[in-house]
């Protein structure tokens, strides 16, 4: 296991913590403009220091994957670990999710990392797929125009 091979690791060389990025899959994230981040920690440490930041906890749904299996590690060997859960596009890359979540490694390890260019692709990425959604529903549209000609003779 991967996620067993880093929490030794970072046991080994004293880490003070493991933090996992990760996206939870929203169906309006095209209508929200700042995706908030969640955080999980596994020790009462690691909460304190998410409450500290203001990442809100995440404190509905279920984890799987690799940072489930990474967060069940650091609790076996008690490693402290903080997972960031941002809210995130389903089906493609989202660059606003990604600075939402650097902003608040930013706020939680005292960094100063810059996302400008990761916001102007979230606009970009926002505009195009607007653009997608306004093409499907004119298709869409289309296709049941011809399909209400298609039924015009049918008599029940």
């Amino acid at each position: 296991h991967l996620s067993k091979t880093v929490t030794l690791w970072a046991k080994e060389y004293n880490a003070k913590f493991i933090v996992g990025i990760t996206g939870i899959a929203i169906p309006n994230r095209l209508e929200v403009e700042k995706p908030t981040v969640y955080g999980v920690g596994n020790t009462e440490d690691t909460r304190k220091l998410l409450q500290e930041a203001k990442i809100p906890p995440f404190e509905e749904g279920i984890l799987v994957g690799a940072y489930a299996l990474l967060i069940k590690e650091c609790m076996k060997e008690k490693q402290p670990n903080i997972t960031l859960l941002a809210e995130a596009h389903l089906q493609f890359p989202d660059p606003g999710a990604a600075a939402s979540t650097i902003e608040s490694l930013n706020t939680l390890l005292g960094t100063n990392i810059e996302v400008k260019s990761l916001l102007e692709k979230e606009e970009e990425i926002r505009i195009k797929a607007r653009e997608l959604m306004r093409r499907t529903r004119e298709q869409m549209r289309s296709l049941q125009k011809v399909q209400e000609q298609e039924l015009r003779g049918i008599y029940v």
